[in-house]
């Protein structure tokens, strides 16, 4: 059995979004680990934005992992954004290289309650 407490803070101005990321973990193994990350995007109003990444990952007594990842958005709708990105890191002294690409997609949920609906 393992654990782990997760947050994330973001904030946005009209240059960009910032957001930043920690988890504490304690892993299946009942090691520590420790993640910590930072995300910029640019303005959300443009139809594609550069966004740039960098985290910090360190399993104690395993591995460590230092990354760096730039990339771009592009929104096509208000439901759906493309995203491809450059990463590199150093895992345990060892290049790691990843072209990466992906998509989010936005739908309604229904209201929680019935008074919402009022």
């Amino acid at each position: 059995m393992g654990a782990s407490l997760a947050g994330i803070v973001s904030q946005r101005w009209d240059w960009g979004t910032v957001h930043l990321n920690g988890e504490a973990v304690l892993t299946r193994n009942h090691d520590a680990d420790l993640f910590l990350g930072a995300i910029i995007e640019g303005p959300a109003d443009w139809s594609i934005r550069p966004v740039a990444e960098v985290f910090y990952e360190n399993e104690f007594g395993r591995s460590e992992t230092v990354s760096g990842l730039i990339g771009a958005i592009w929104k096509a709708t208000d439901k759906l954004s493309f995203d491809v990105a450059f990463r590199h890191a150093l895992t345990n002294g060892h290049a790691v290289n990843e072209l990466r690409a992906g998509l989010t997609f936005g739908f309604p949920l229904p209201p929680l309650s019935t008074s919402a609906r009022k």
